[in-house]
């Protein structure tokens, strides 16, 4: 019951005083179940309840910074239950905003040889982008 369908958009800028830097925005946004239970309900509310999974959303915005073969990526969202229930009230993250960093390095690279109007797929965002 771990399924999650996520999709973004990113809006890229090529650097015009050094061509390895590049930097972005990244509107995302995913749908996930979420588990509640006792665990993950606020205390007090519903001891000893059944496990049920209920339907959540997070929108999310990063930031992108990448320089030559290296992505580094600050991001932040929020998680929104979608199940109308005082369960899904009482759930001990709804709303919270939360902070992600990461990562990334750039394993393997496209020959470009085309024009620059042609679009590219930068492997280390793994997003579509316009040159």
């Amino acid at each position: 019951n771990n399924l999650s369908l996520e999709g973004s958009a990113a809006f890229l800028h090529h650097s015009r005083i050094d061509s390895n830097i590049t930097t972005g925005i990244i509107l995302g946004l995913s749908l996930t179940q979420i588990p509640l239970d006792s665990a993950s309900l606020t205390s007090g509310f519903l001891k000893g309840a059944e496990v049920t999974n209920e339907t959540a959303a997070t929108p999310s915005l990063s930031f992108t910074f990448v320089y030559k073969k290296v992505s580094i990526v600050v991001g932040t969202g929020v998680d929104i239950l979608f199940g109308g229930t005082a369960k899904d009230d009482n759930w001990r993250y709804t709303g919270q905003l939360w902070v992600g960093a990461g990562i990334g390095i750039t394993l393997f690279s496209q020959s470009t040889t085309s024009s620059s109007s042609s679009p590219s797929t930068s492997l280390a965002t793994g997003v579509k982008n316009m040159q």
